[in-house]
């Protein structure tokens, strides 16, 4: 169920950017240059930029002085949004235009003689509430108490997903007017799923295994939910399983097929998918997230994974945005994880041989070719 985003070991490569500003008469394509903003940290020195609003506000992590990664929120400072209640980590993976973020926190409500577990977090007015468990028995279960918020849209609306009683299965939810709501069928439903972006029009795109108590389980499949109802979006010709990581305004979805060795990022308008390509000397890729002018993002990397490198998608062309950041800089961005309405992108990297968080500001426009 782990999607293969998140996982990778990495190594440095460093194209010239001049090799990229090679003017041709065909597949051409404009792409912004950016400057880079190094994210910053709490104590620990480490961080992440996981989601990007369109005020320019970023949720994530960083590392404090314990060693544990603790939510936080960046705009002109670093906010530390804590834990929940005894806890020690977490991570804020969803931010809205109105600077509500969600993603999860430890929690110990009774104490060290109990296990620390990880539940679902609604961030705003300067609190953190938990949004609790499905199917859970009592309000913070040991066993069956977990979950993960990952994104929320302008209503406030959140996605995510739970673990359940039946299997050890999750199932995925969306909570609205402080109701969580299985998406998935209810307690007695066999299958698995996680739900990892949700529009304003109240879609919902993720991943789900049919019937996640058989042997052997099922392939993992990308769905779409919507007004209650869910749909398949189907894998590439030859593939097997799909993940659906985000979606714009506009419906349009993106994510990955895989056919158990090479994964492809891909791209869906309706049923119809779109496998978006990879760069130069990589062979496989996978799409984080998609703006409403149709920019996407997310990285590509080889057999191995002993290379990514953080990718835009633009205009049927993929860009390496190392390339696109000029030299000198010293990083190496490994995964773009959001893009805003402005083209501002988000994602982790290295940076002075830290795990950083990065912004890329798109500054100028280049034509250049693909490659």
């Amino acid at each position: 169920m782990t999607p293969t985003f998140g996982s990778m070991v990495l190594a440095l490569r460093a194209p010239a950017l001049a090799a990229i500003l090679m003017l041709t008469t065909a597949d051409r394509s404009d792409v912004a240059v950016y400057s880079i903003t190094d994210l910053g940290a709490l104590s620990g020195g480490t961080s992440e930029g996981d989601a990007l609003n369109n005020a320019g506000q970023i949720a994530g992590g960083s590392t404090v002085s314990s060693g544990f990664e603790h939510p936080v929120l960046r705009d002109s400072t670093i906010t530390d949004l804590g834990t929940l209640e005894g806890g020690s980590s977490g991570l804020a993976t969803g931010i809205n235009d109105h600077g509500e973020v969600v993603g999860y926190a430890g929690i110990d409500q009774y104490g060290p003689q109990f296990n620390e577990i990880a539940q679902a977090f609604l961030w705003r007015n300067g609190s953190m509430q938990s949004l609790g468990a499905l199917w859970c028995p009592c309000d913070y279960n040991r066993r069956y108490g977990r979950s993960q918020a990952q994104a929320i849209n302008s209503m406030g609306d959140v996605v995510g997903f739970s673990e359940t009683p039946r299997c050890a299965s999750e199932h995925a939810f969306l909570w609205r007017d402080g109701q969580l709501i299985d998406i998935s069928g209810g307690l007695g439903d066999p299958s698995s799923s996680r739900a990892f972006a949700i529009n304003d029009a109240g879609q919902v795109v993720g991943l789900v295994v049919a019937n996640h108590c058989s042997f052997p389980t099922p392939p993992a499949r990308a769905f779409l939910w919507q007004n209650g109802a869910r749909q398949d979006l189907g894998v590439l010709p030859g593939h097997t399983t799909s993940a659906a990581f985000g979606i714009n305004q506009s419906g349009q979805v993106v994510g990955e097929s895989s056919d158990g060795s090479v994964t492809r990022a891909v791209r869906w308008d309706g049923t119809t998918i779109v496998a978006l390509g990879e760069l130069p000397g990589q062979v496989s890729s996978s799409a984080r997230n998609i703006n409403s002018a149709g920019q996407i993002v997310g990285s590509s990397w080889a057999t191995d994974r002993s290379v990514s490198r953080a990718t835009l998608w633009q205009d049927g062309v993929a860009h390496d945005l190392n390339d696109l950041v000029g030299a000198g800089g010293g990083w190496l961005l490994l995964d773009a994880r959001a893009i805003n309405d402005s083209g501002a992108i988000v994602g982790a990297g290295i940076h002075g041989g830290e795990m950083r968080g990065f912004l890329l500001t798109p500054r100028t426009t280049a034509t250049r070719r693909s490659g």
